[in-house]
């Protein structure tokens, strides 16, 4: 093709020869498929001596001249970069650095957007923010260690929602007593501090946390109790120290004592009762004395006692009762001390008291043994020597002999063995020689000369002594 022919129909060159002079293809299709789009021709004429109308950029930084106050320096022109030490947009008034103007340089200022934040400004109650830059936040900073009141009196539930409004931490006089609330957790006493003396949480039905107590670490009594819906107690993980009564019961869907981890010992009684989905004693890892009675009562759900094997001493009476499921005493190993009597009763699924093997010495008043329809067993007692009240085995449908008590030599009350269905052998009481009186009544599988030669043996101190109804 001429150099003509290519300048009138460029469209030829680009179909590499398909069509030529005088052949029958579409030209015009060709044409079309290739013609660049038309664009109006700028007719804007600019003066380039004219400052207003150069669009020259000189410093290739996408400012024009007219806009940039430095068109040397590609940095400088157009918006201002914080920190850069530069006035990039030509207005010194535009912070290069501390941009929220409270005098404090970014260096120094933890939060170079809010005026109340810097090394300047002081710690600011109740806004959420660290105000000093001290890495403390509202009440956890020392410096509002001032915000601090005594409420004078007991607090009840109706004073919880204004009790922290203002203050940084509290102290009650005499007690707190949260009952009859509608409130699901604690949090409005979250700067509660010291209790003078009891902490009592009853009967709040939307109760399910504690959460609000943390900082309590001592109490005299700590009553938990009737609250349907509580599943933690994980608020009172701060307490260490029960000067009186530690109580928690009729909380129905509480699984665990977790939250009690910290009281290393209780002043009184220790109660645990009626929680109907207590699983085990998991929560009292650190109690290593009970100075009053250990209830342990009617909790329907309670597998184990385990949780509680750091306890050495009771300074009062072990009551473990009325527990369906309970199969074992395991959580007790520790246990060498009970200062009053030891009642294990109407537990049915309990089948042995190995759990009490380091219990020794002396039982203060009536060791009761009774109505535990699964027990085979009374080795666990192998430690006591003497019980200065009366002994009771009654009532235990599969319990065979009495071997667990080989070590008892005296009783100074009542021996009662009754209506223990399978019991064929009282030679584990061989060694006893010192009774105040004795029964031995319907043991159907207990031969009578069997249990009348344990009565010959021993001395019975006011002569009475009943056999009847056995084998």
């Amino acid at each position: 093709m001429t150099d003509r022919a290519s300048f009138l129909f460029p469209a030829l060159l680009l179909v590499g020869g398909c069509c030529s002079m005088g052949s029958a293809c579409d030209v015009r299709q060709v044409s079309e498929a290739t013609e660049p789009p038309r664009t109006t021709p700028d007719t804007t004429i600019v003066d380039p001596t004219d400052p207003t109308t150069s669009t020259t950029d000189a410093d290739n930084d996408g400012v024009p001249d007219k806009e940039d106050c430095d068109d040397e320096d590609p940095l400088i022109g157009g918006e201002e970069v914080p920190y850069d030490g530069l006035d990039n947009d030509c207005d010194p008034k535009t912070p290069d650095d501390d941009l929220d103007g409270d005098g404090v340089l970014y260096a120094d200022d933890c939060n170079d957007l809010d005026a109340t934040m810097g090394v300047k400004s002081p710690e600011a109650y109740g806004d959420g923010l660290d105000n000093d830059c001290d890495g403390a936040i509202d009440c956890a900073d020392d410096d509002l260690a001032s915000l601090h009141s005594t409420w004078k009196g007991t607090l009840y539930a109706d004073d919880m929602v204004d009790f922290c409004t203002g203050w940084c931490t509290r102290d009650v006089t005499e007690s707190v007593i949260i009952m009859d609330s509608t409130a699901a957790d604690l949090s409005d006493l979250w700067c509660l501090m010291e209790v003078d003396e009891d902490l009592h949480v009853i009967n709040n039905v939307n109760l399910t946390s504690l959460d609000g107590l943390d900082q309590v670490v001592e109490v005299d009594d700590l009553l938990v109790g009737v609250n349907p819906a509580l599943t933690s107690l994980s608020g009172l993980g701060g307490v260490e120290t029960v000067r009186g009564e530690l109580r928690v019961g009729w909380n129905d869907a509480l699984p665990s004592l977790t939250g009690l981890d910290s009281i290393t010992e209780v002043g009184g009684l220790a109660s645990f009762e009626t929680n109907a989905s207590l699983l085990d004693m998991t929560g009292l890892t650190e109690l290593e004395t009970i100075d009053g009675p250990l209830f342990v009562s009617d909790n329907d759900a309670l597998l184990s006692l385990g949780g509680i094997e750091s306890l050495t001493s009771i300074g009062g009476y072990l009551l473990i009762e009325g527990n369906e499921e309970l199969t074992s005493v395991a959580g007790l190993d520790n246990l060498t001390q009970v200062d009053d009597g030891l009642n294990i009763s109407n537990n049915p699924r309990l089948s042995s008291l190995l759990g009490l093997a380091n219990l020794t010495g002396t039982i203060p008043t009536i060791l009761n043994v009774s109505n535990n329809d699964d027990l085979t067993s009374l080795d666990g007692l192998a430690g006591v020597d003497t019980v200065a009240g009366v002994l009771f085995v009654t009532d235990n449908p599969q319990l065979g002999t009495l071997s667990g008590l080989g070590a008892v030599t005296d009783v100074h009350g009542e021996v009662r063995l009754n209506r223990n269905d399978v019991l064929s052998d009282v030679t584990g009481l061989h060694g006893l020689t010192h009774v105040g009186s004795i029964r031995i009544e319907d043991n159907p599988n207990l031969p009578t000369k069997a249990a009348q030669a344990l009565v010959d043996e021993i001395d019975v101190i006011d002569t009475t002594s009943f056999i009847d109804g056995n084998g």
